[in-house]
């Protein structure tokens, strides 16, 4: 499946533990000069243009689907499944 970033920003994402929806992808994140996919960069529902942003990373992801992104996230508050954008930077 080849996506374009425009495509990945229309979709949702979805917690298959809970059911919960977790956000929306904002951006990409890639290794350079690696070339290879990282992560999505996903925001919360509430604040889709300030700040609150984290790195899901592509391991998470269970399913990309026509409208939504369903990812396996036990606990969002662990930070290896979703870090602060900030460690990465």
């Amino acid at each position: 499946m080849e996506l374009t970033i425009a495509e990945l920003k229309k979709k949702r994402v979805v917690n298959l533990a809970d059911g919960k929806e977790l956000g929306r992808v904002v951006d990409i994140s890639f290794s350079y000069p690696e070339g290879s996919v990282t992560g999505l960069v996903k925001t919360s529902k509430r604040f889709v243009f300030n700040g609150d942003r984290s790195l899901l990373k592509l391991c998470c992801i269970d399913k990309i689907g026509t409208d939504t992104i369903l990812v396996k996230v036990v606990e969002p508050s662990v930070k290896q499944i979703l870090p602060e954008m900030d460690e990465y930077e």
